[in-house]
């Protein structure tokens, strides 16, 4: 009974193909500069992954289709790049307490978890759009969405017993 391959999930492999050499063992081929790179049966993509990084014909294939590279983003949502540059004027009057319910009413509107406020992708684009973002829990999040609801709920109810009246 023959076993079944394991599919390849590495991304390394969309920059090569698997071809088989005249002495019968197989190499994977660099789709870009045909260089012929040696992988073992343990599945490692390591070789492959760095040669790509040197590939010059490789680097230019990205350039040219334009790919996006996000630059790793730390816990703190600074991206690596110093200073983030402000999408503000300078003038502006920042108020957080605005901001924490402008994140809970698009928490709440678009369905997302808690948790999201927390990312560190989130916290990036936050304090990318403004400087002054200070990051915010998942727990006082969900308490301004509580608060707003029930606020709603209220309203709703006591405009329907108007209604009746």
């Amino acid at each position: 009974m023959k076993q079944k391959r394991k599919k390849k999930t590495s991304k390394a492999w969309d920059g090569f193909t698997i071809v088989a050499l005249s002495n019968g063992t197989k190499n994977a081929q660099c789709n870009h500069c045909k260089t012929k790179l040696t992988y073992g049966d343990s599945g490692t993509t390591s070789s492959l992954k760095r040669h790509l990084l040197i590939c010059k014909p490789h680097k230019d294939y990205e350039e040219k289709h334009n790919l996006l590279n996000f630059p790793h983003t730390r816990s703190d949502g600074d991206a690596g790049h110093g200073k983030l540059p402000s999408l503000i004027m300078p003038d502006a009057k920042y108020d957080s307490n605005k901001m924490r319910e402008a994140i809970a009413t698009w928490v709440l509107g678009t369905e997302q978890p808690f948790s999201v406020v927390e990312d560190d992708l989130f916290v990036h684009m936050m304090k990318t759009a403004t400087p002054l973002f200070e990051k915010t829990s998942r727990t006082s999040t969900k308490q301004i969405v509580l608060r707003y609801t029930s606020m709603r709920k209220n309203t709703k109810s006591s405009y329907k017993s108007s209604l009746k009246n």
